[in-house]
């Protein structure tokens, strides 16, 4: 009887394990493919930029020569050729990139010897991701290559205004004499405080505004054309190293992003002026409660801001 009881046991621990590793899988798999509709991918020929991630994808592809005899020489032609496409693509992505509504990577370069320089050794220093062969030795070969928004580029790209803020302190002044007064309201002196709301991060969203898209330096005005959040208030550390903004498709994703936070100030995007690419407009009542948030220089300098897209 105990042997049986103990067998019975085991049984039961064994599918219990079975049943909680199914869902497990179940659960991480959900959850990469919601992520994975979340993301905000542009298409271009010859690749992808996807502004969620941060990583511009190009592709290319290279046939084989038919004057070469041997077999590994075929492979090796059809290779540099694919990683020369690819490097031609990556470049022609990289060109169409916004930095702000005036100005592409593309015109950047064309008057800036330096920042030309730069991202062509970038690409040309980049390495295929992935190789695929079609027929064995004989066939084309497609080579992947993948450059990163963050970083290197960033630090090369964004403009001069982006600069270094110092980190934001509290200053905690010395409290003064104490002065007793005699309370000329009936209301009691607790409520006369005003309650600041405390936020970790900021998400703006900007579906249903025509023209506009994804770009290095986005603004946000409030109504009556003040800035409340762009290059001003970035600090260049962070943007380089994670961009001024993430862009994403679905506003529950961006709730749950630990980039914002467990408590983020969401704001909606109510227009864009003069279908301007890389401006949102939000509500004076919206950009009234980031101003009074105790937190909010603080989580800016930070870049801890996403911004929804259709």
């Amino acid at each position: 009887m105990v042997h049986l009881r103990l067998h019975r046991s085991k049984t039961m621990k064994r599918f219990l394990i079975v049943i909680l590793y199914g869902i497990g899988c179940y659960l991480l798999t959900s959850a990469v493919s919601y992520a994975g509709a979340a993301e905000l991918i542009i298409s271009r020929p010859g690749g992808t930029i996807n502004w969620t991630l941060g990583i511009v994808s190009a592709t290319g592809f290279g046939t084989p020569s038919n004057t070469d005899t041997n077999k590994h020489g075929i492979r090796r032609v059809a290779e540099s050729a694919a990683e020369i496409a690819a490097k031609e693509n990556m470049l022609k992505l990289i060109q169409g990139i916004h930095i702000d509504s005036k100005r592409t990577v593309g015109e950047i370069m064309a008057s800036n010897q330096t920042v030309r320089k730069a991202i062509a050794a970038m690409v040309e220093g980049l390495k295929p991701v992935k190789t695929v062969v079609s027929n064995g030795s004989s066939g084309f070969v497609k080579i992947k290559l993948k450059l990163n928004l963050f970083g290197d580029f960033a630090r090369v790209v964004l403009p001069p205004e982006i600069k270094e803020i110092e980190s934001i302190k509290t200053i905690r002044s010395k409290p003064a004499p104490a002065v007793h007064k005699t309370n000329t309201t009936n209301a009691p002196l607790n409520s006369l405080k005003a309650k600041k709301e405390v936020y970790t991060g900021l998400i703006v969203d900007a579906r249903g505004l025509k023209e506009i898209g994804p770009t290095m330096v986005p603004k946000i005005l409030d109504e009556s054309g003040q800035q409340i959040y762009g290059p001003e208030f970035a600090s260049r550390q962070f943007a380089v190293q994670m961009g001024i903004c993430l862009y994403i498709k679905d506003p529950a994703s961006a709730r749950i992003h630990p980039r914002i936070g467990d408590h983020p100030l969401v704001v909606k995007g109510i227009k864009n002026p003069s279908s301007n690419l890389s401006t949102i407009v939000v509500s004076n009542s919206d950009a009234a409660k980031l101003r009074t948030s105790s937190s909010h220089l603080s989580f800016l300098r930070r870049c801890r801001v996403i911004i929804v897209l259709d």
